[in-house]
């Protein structure tokens, strides 16, 4: 039977600590935190919350906060890649010149000597995807007229 992606043994090619693809997700995780404290912020105003200064300066430190904590996973990530590239490959971007492993496991999806699959690298991020129209699809012909 085979074994999900997660619970399988981390590969000891990799850098150790978390890959730059597992930063890149605790960054978004900590910039969605900030859109959340204002949305809560907003929506507590909206029901009737008194808009007190002690209320928007509460708000404005959590949103800081998260923010602030995003910069720094954004740095932290950014520094991991860097190290990745160091080593000959790479978990978020799939270039050539680099082998392109899984962001969890570290097992080896491309090899540095294989092109990519796209000319045009990108990012490998679930929310770049939904914003992306998919040639052929309806909003594509949509789009054409």
């Amino acid at each position: 039977m085979p074994q999900s992606p997660i619970n399988r043994e981390r590969d000891p090619a990799l850098i150790p600590g978390p890959t730059a693809a597992q930063w890149d997700l605790f960054a978004k995780f900590a910039l969605a935190g900030s859109v959340f404290a204002i949305a809560i912020g907003i929506i507590a105003v909206a029901v009737g919350v008194p808009p007190t200064i002690p209320f928007a300066t509460g708000v404005l430190i959590v949103v800081v906060a998260f923010f602030v904590v995003w910069l720094g996973l954004t740095q932290r990530g950014l520094a991991t890649l860097r190290a990745e590239q160091r080593a000959g490959y790479s978990t978020v971007l799939d270039v050539a010149g680099y082998a392109l492993r899984h962001p969890v496991t570290g097992a080896l999806e491309r090899a540095a000597d294989e092109p990519p699959a796209d000319s045009n690298p990108r990012r490998r991020s679930l929310v770049a995807g939904m914003f992306r129209v998919r040639p052929g699809s309806a909003l594509d012909k949509r789009l054409e007229d």
